[in-house]
């Protein structure tokens, strides 16, 4: 069986075999996304959730913020930040989830997507400088594609007719 809900029926689910949670939207708090992912695995079987996200939903979210008269306007767009920043953390997410209420845990839980599949990084100081002395020697007024040009050694229309291939950055 499935059962299909959405936060305009306020997920009024009383079930407690409820396997999987999925937001095809971003919450607009931490506190609205636990309770609703809270609404798995009440019968202490495994449940998972998942949070589709973008930045254009906090960037729709706080526009519509933005418009609105109120007096807890700062404090709502406060924790539509808390919110992304859970979305886009590197760290643990049962930690993170429980840290905002005041709970700490000793250790990463090992089974959220994070634990499951640390991010990948690298230092790019140098892919950095070089794209910014590229935008530099172009004077700073050449879009992304030709600054990817220069950057590749790519002998553009564009890249020719303003000497670009000149450039220690070419």
């Amino acid at each position: 069986l499935i059962v299909c809900a959405t936060v305009a029926f306020c997920m009024g689910i009383d079930k407690s075999n409820v396997r999987y949670v999925v937001h095809y939207n971003l919450p607009k708090n931490i506190e609205s996304y636990y309770q609703e992912i809270g609404r798995a695995g009440r019968d202490g079987a495994p449940a998972d959730a998942l949070l589709f996200y973008t930045y254009s939903d906090v960037a729709m979210q706080r526009d519509m913020l933005e418009e609105e008269e109120s007096s807890i306007k700062e404090v709502k767009l406060a924790k539509l930040t808390r919110l992304q920043q859970f979305a886009e953390s590197h760290l643990c997410r049962r930690r993170t989830l429980l840290a905002y209420f005041n709970e700490n845990l000793d250790k990463n839980c090992g089974k959220c997507d994070v634990c499951r599949s640390p991010r990948q990084t690298f230092d790019a100081t140098t892919e950095a400088q070089k794209i910014l002395s590229a935008i530099s020697r172009a004077n700073q007024n050449e879009p992304t594609s030709v600054i990817v040009d220069i950057l590749r050694g790519y002998r553009s229309n564009k890249v020719a007719s303003n000497n670009y291939d000149l450039l220690k950055t070419f």
